[in-house]
């Protein structure tokens, strides 16, 4: 079964990763304007730090990685409750110290603490020049790196020696560019008795110490071959991994708890996602109480004057196709917004997720939660940080 090229891509350029480990004085400087942070958070994922040690520069963001790795243990060395002390939280006191300070010196003292007082090994690349060196993680001395290419093999291995209902021959990988992430897509539960299909999507770990395997599901209905959003679900197992290769690099060892938590998740998701589909064939509207339905929905939904238009012509001509199969259905409404973002290319791709995310929360979580959770004055819209690879078009050929 051939490996696919993204992954040993990957595999072949964090061979190139190289160890440096920190036990020295840490001078650190970050490059950027505090006043313009405050401004516009965005742009801390773009703003440089360095990590001055020993005659070198280690360079890198203030990005979700960076703050995590080293907040984490900003949070030790002020012995703060491991579990009072989440990402948002470190961020939040990252910008309040800002505020107050109006320099980045406070934050840069905490980060040279942290760094000489545990035990820290920097994963880098080398650059065009000698004394400057690229961060590609912050970790544990203790940290050894996983090996993906034997996590596969391991695993498609388990899938044909067990009846996991995992077909074990995968239909397709792909790279996500944002993140530099692989993930490899099987069929999972073949049942011609199902409305819905779902694909198993293995998002193989990078050894960064930030990127954790864990799997992404993607789920189609079968009748108009449309898709819903995807879930990513994390996988508990995972950590040991992280912590300890050993576990998976001994040949004695399967990964049979891994895939039993993911096999379970997935049985239990298409029994819901089967009940669902047939309790919203059920819930069935009178005619202006349908129309009344519609506009709710379509008004909760941020969508640019220019595109509306198009999305309630694509949103008429898909809900009609749908309609034919349940007369002024709950179901026919949310799967033919779903329909709508997959076939109407003409809507912008942006516009065409949102409405994909808005039949599948009406489907995830009912219709009543969704008509609460949004408003005319909050609608639901595009988050920041939105990945333009999301989406069925992961595992369409």
């Amino acid at each position: 079964m051939d490996i696919p090229i993204e992954l040993t891509t990957l595999v072949e350029y964090e061979k190139n990763a190289k160890y440096f480990i920190v036990n020295d004085v840490v001078k650190v400087s970050i490059v950027g304007n505090a006043k313009d942070i405050l401004l516009n958070h965005r742009i801390l994922e773009k703003t440089k730090v360095n990590l001055h040690i020993t005659g070198l520069t280690f360079q890198g963001y203030l990005n979700r990685a960076f703050i995590h790795q080293v907040g984490n243990r900003i949070r030790w060395q002020e012995n703060i409750a491991e579990f009072d002390y989440s990402l948002k939280e470190i961020y939040n006191n990252f910008f309040e110290s800002l505020a107050i300070q109006r320099s980045f010196r406070q934050f840069e003292k905490h980060v040279e603490t942290a760094l000489m007082k545990h035990s820290i090994k920097i994963i880098y690349f080398d650059t065009i020049e000698p004394n400057v060196k690229a961060i590609y993680g912050i970790v544990s001395e203790h940290y050894e790196p996983s090996n993906q290419l034997l996590f596969r093999e391991k695993f498609i291995k388990d899938c044909q020696e067990n009846d996991f209902k995992i077909n074990p021959l995968p239909i397709k990988a792909v790279k996500n560019k944002n993140t530099n992430r692989v993930e490899e897509y099987f069929k999972f539960n073949e049942n011609e008795n199902n409305s819905i299909q779902l694909y198993l999507g293995i998002v193989y770990g990078l050894n960064n110490g930030y990127g954790s395997y864990y799997s992404n599901w993607q789920r189609v209905i079968k009748r108009s071959n449309s898709a819903l959003t995807p879930l990513e679900v994390k996988i508990e197992q995972t950590s040991n991994w992280r912590n300890n290769p050993k576990i998976i690099h001994r040949p004695e060892n399967s990964i049979n708890d891994f895939i039993l938590e993911m096999v379970t998740f997935g049985e239990e998701h298409q029994r819901f996602l089967e009940k669902r589909m047939e309790e919203y064939k059920e819930i069935v509207y009178e005619y202006e109480a349908f129309v009344e339905m519609f506009k709710s929905i379509l008004n909760r939904i941020k969508i640019a004057d220019l595109s509306k238009p198009r999305v309630i012509e694509g949103w008429k001509k898909a809900f009609y196709d749908a309609n034919l199969k349940e007369k002024d259905s709950l179901w026919a409404i949310s799967e033919s917004l779903i329909i709508t973002a997959t076939n109407e290319s003409a809507i912008p791709h942006s516009m065409r997720e949102l409405i994909r995310k808005a039949g599948s929360e009406i489907i995830d979580g009912g219709i009543d939660k969704f008509l609460k959770a949004y408003t005319v004055d909050n609608p639901m819209h595009i988050s920041i940080g939105y990945d333009k690879e999301y989406g069925f078009d992961k595992i369409k050929n």
